[in-house]
C-alpha cells in the first residue's frame, strides 16, 4: 500500500494571464476603482511572473513566494539601514510544518542560512488580520481615516452586532487546526478602508516573523554549538538550534525593530500598525495552540506556559511591549503602539472566549486536530 501526502506535491503554476485575471477581480471585489485595480493588478502579476522564474524548487507556490520574497526584501533592507551584520543573504523557502512556524537552520559545510517558513502561515496571517480589521476597525468617512475601537466593552458590542465575525474566526481558526489547509475557510473580500487596515495588519505580523528570524542570524545563535541539535531535513544533516528563552526574547526584540522600520521604509506605513504584527502573531500563536489542545483532550487549560526552548506568547508579548520605547523613540508614539497592540490581544482573547465552547463541542462530537498537531 503506497502512502501519499499531497502537502509534498509540485506545485502547478497558474499562468500570468490567469493570475491577473484573478488579481484584477479581487481588487475590483475590494472596491478599487478600475484604474486602480488595474495598476495593482499588472504590478501584482508582474511580481507573480518573477517569482516564477525564481523559484529555487518545483514545490514552492510562486503566490506565497512572491510575497515571502517581497518581505524578506524588505527585512535585509531595515537591516542595513540599522546597521546590523547579515553578511549573507539567507535562502528564504517553505517547509510544510503543520505549524505557525519560521525555523532558520545552517547548511552544514557551506554556512549558509535556510530561512523557512510554513506556507500556511501567510494565508493564516491574512485571515486573522481580516477578522482583526473587523473587530476593531470603524471607517471614518469616505477617506482612507479610520477610528480604532479597543476596549473589551467596545470590542464585545461590535461582535454582538455582527456575528459573522466570530463565524469568520472559528472558520479560520478550524481551517489551520484541523484541516491545515487555510485555503478550508470560507474567502471573503474587504473593501475599502478595512481592506487597507486587514492588509497592514498582515504585512506587519509576517515582518516580524521574518524580522525574528534575522534576529537569530545576526546574534549569532545559529553558531553556538552548545545550543544546536543534529536533524535531518531531505536527508541533509543540518543544524538547527534548540534556543533558549533569552534567545528567543533578543530575537522578538530584533523582529520587532525591524518589523517596524520595514513597515516604514518599504511599505510606507506608521510604526503603530508595523509594531502590531508582533501581538497579533503571539495571538494566533496562543489561539491555535489551545483550539488544538481543546480538541484533541478535550481539557479546557489556561493560557501555555511554554516549552523548554520557547517562552509563552504571553511573556513574548510582555517582553516585546517593554522594549518599544527603544524600537520606537517617540513616547506619544510608543503608547500608540502599545495601546493598538493590547486592543488587538483584547480582542483575539474575547473571540477565544466566545468560541471555545463551540471547539470543545466539536471535541465531544469526535473533530480531532489533524495528525501533524497530535502529541507524540
Amino acid at each position: 500500500m503506497t502512502w501519499h501526502d499531497d502537502r509534498f506535491s509540485r506545485r502547478p503554476r497558474m499562468s500570468t494571464d490567469k493570475y491577473y485575471a484573478m488579481v484584477l477581480n479581487g481588487f475590483h471585489r475590494r472596491g478599487d476603482s478600475p484604474q486602480v485595480a488595474e495598476s495593482n493588478a499588472r504590478l501584482e502579476s508582474a511580481r507573480y511572473a518573477e517569482a516564477c522564474r525564481k523559484l529555487p524548487t518545483a514545490y514552492e507556490d510562486p503566490q506565497v513566494y512572491s510575497i515571502l520574497t517581497r518581505l524578506d526584501d524588505a527585512i535585509y533592507s531595515a537591516a542595513k539601514l540599522y546597521g546590523y551584520p547579515v553578511e549573507t543573504r539567507p535562502v528564504i523557502g517553505t517547509v510544510q510544518s503543520g505549524q505557525i512556524n519560521a525555523a532558520t537552520v545552517i547548511v552544514p559545510e557551506t554556512g549558509e542560512h535556510l530561512l523557512l517558513l510554513d506556507p500556511g502561515l501567510t494565508g493564516l496571517a491574512l485571515l486573522m488580520s481580516k477578522v482583526l480589521a473587523l473587530s476593531l476597525a470603524t471607517p471614518i468617512g469616505d477617506g482612507p481615516k479610520v477610528e480604532f475601537s479597543l476596549s473589551q466593552q467596545a470590542i464585545a458590542r461590535r461582535l454582538d452586532s455582527d456575528p459573522q465575525i466570530e463565524q469568520r474566526f472559528l472558520d479560520a481558526v478550524l481551517a489551520f487546526a484541523v484541516h491545515e489547509r487555510v485555503g478550508n475557510a470560507q474567502q471573503y473580500f474587504l473593501s475599502g478602508t478595512l481592506g487597507g487596515v486587514a492588509g497592514a495588519f498582515c504585512t506587519s505580523m509576517e515582518l516580524f516573523v521574518i524580522g525574528h528570524e534575522y534576529g537569530h542570524i545576526i546574534r549569532g545563535h545559529l553558531r553556538d554549538p552548545a545550543a544546536s541539535e543534529a536533524v535531518v531535513v531531505d536527508n541533509a544533516e543540518v543544524a538547527r538550534i534548540a534556543y533558549s528563552w533569552d534567545q528567543e526574547f533578543a530575537a522578538d526584540a530584533y523582529g520587532g525593530a525591524l518589523g517596524v522600520t520595514a513597515f516604514i521604509h518599504s511599505y510606507g506605513g506608521g510604526p503603530a500598525l508595523g509594531f502590531v504584527g508582533a501581538s497579533a502573531f503571539f495571538g494566533c500563536l496562543e489561539i491555535i495552540e489551545r483550539c488544538q489542545t481543546l480538541l484533541q483532550t478535550g481539557a479546557i487549560t489556561p493560557r501555555s506556559q511554554g516549552t523548554s526552548s520557547h517562552p509563552p506568547s504571553t511573556e513574548r508579548r510582555r517582553h516585546i511591549l517593554e522594549v518599544l520605547p527603544v524600537i520606537i523613540d517617540d513616547h506619544e508614539v510608543s503608547d500608540t503602539s502599545v495601546r493598538l497592540a493590547v486592543g488587538v490581544d483584547t480582542a483575539m482573547c474575547e473571540l477565544w472566549r466566545r468560541i471555545e465552547p463551540i471547539v470543545h463541542r466539536l471535541h465531544k462530537e469526535g473533530v480531532r486536530p489533524r495528525r501533524v498537531w497530535r502529541a507524540s
